[in-house]
């Protein structure tokens, strides 16, 4: 009853607020009062500045302000494996960007972090109605693994393995895979719309291409196992899903970009957004050698919003709340 209030009550703003600031006064949320959290965020997120500024100590609506609300001892009492499983991505990407600011100065704790929620997205299953609400989570992960150090290349090889083998026709992980990585099998999830696996091959060429590109002199020649499997002298070929099948098998950072921009223009050829192949492409050429990790996450930003403009409200204020030291 209070989420549909949330959708067209005259106070909706109001309550939304009242929401929020109830978080911090709950020790052990019930799992519907979460779920009127994650509506309550969203309405938030997406509420105009003007609308805002009736509320009580007004603020531009943000994902910063968003954390100060609710309060960060209410967001330590969150369960992330409840997160998780009750499917509240809006909730997630609060407990993870906590997290991520507690951990700044620890890189074990970091990698920690960026594995877990490696791990947690192929739980979220997430109708085609809502996927907009997942992108934040992607957002971070990238984020997260472009700023870890040393160079996570084991998370960043399988992230880009990951969001290039996106199939509208099986899940958003393949079974195998999912199976060798977490230790079990999994009921395979809905159906990803061509917009969900556009946007996550556009993700796996974005960090492909930008792992690639941040290779040192001294890591050159990088050892390729499939080498002679691209010069026709036998063995398998390589394709992103070998990353993941057999991780004891070398490939190339060049080779992998590659693979993740032939896997990215054959599925531009059959999807329903095949005109925005040539913009996506254009935004990844811009890519230097000495790319800086923000200029990679607003390139992540516009694909997304270029793909599913209902993200934008929850992209807009995402990058000022994983700067800012808490």
């Amino acid at each position: 009853e209070l989420i549909r209030l949330l959708d067209g009550d005259a106070n909706s703003q109001l309550l939304t607020h009242c929401v929020l600031e109830s978080a911090n006064l709950l020790d052990n949320p019930a799992l519907p009062w979460m779920r009127l959290l994650e509506s309550a965020l969203s309405h938030y997120l997406c509420s105009k500045t003007d609308e805002s500024e009736k509320l009580p100590h007004a603020s531009k609506p943000t994902w910063l302000q968003a954390l100060k609300t609710i309060g960060f001892t209410a967001i330590c009492r969150w369960q992330y494996e409840s997160l998780s499983h009750s499917c509240l991505p809006l909730c997630l990407e609060l407990h993870v960007l906590h997290h991520w600011h507690l951990s700044r100065d620890d890189p074990v704790a970091q990698l920690g972090l960026v594995e877990q929620l490696l791990a947690t997205l192929p739980e979220l299953k997430i109708s085609d109605s809502n996927e907009y609400l997942l992108y934040p989570l992607w957002y971070t992960l990238i984020h997260a693994l472009l700023s870890v150090q040393p160079e996570p290349n084991a998370a960043i090889r399988s992230t880009i393995a990951l969001f290039g083998t996106v199939s509208e026709s099986s899940s958003f992980w393949m079974m195998g895979m999912l199976k060798k990585i977490l230790g079990k099998e999994k009921t395979p999830p809905e159906r990803v719309s061509a917009t969900r696996c556009l946007i996550a091959y556009a993700f796996a060429l974005l960090l492909a291409q930008a792992y690639a590109r941040r290779i040192r002199p001294e890591q050159m020649p990088e050892p390729d196992d499939y080498h002679q499997a691209a010069n026709g002298n036998g063995g398998e070929p390589f394709t992103l899903s070998k990353l993941l099948s057999a991780p004891e098998k070398r490939a190339s950072r060049e080779r992998i970009a590659s693979a993740a921009i032939e896997n990215f223009k054959a599925l531009c050829g059959s999807s329903p957004h095949k005109e925005y192949h040539g913009q996506i492409l254009a935004i990844i050429d811009t890519i230097g050698a000495d790319v800086e990790p923000r200029q990679i996450l607003l390139y992540a930003k516009n694909i997304i919003v270029l793909l599913d403009s209902r993200s934008k409200p929850f992209l807009e204020t995402l990058q000022e709340a994983i700067d800012v030291s808490l």
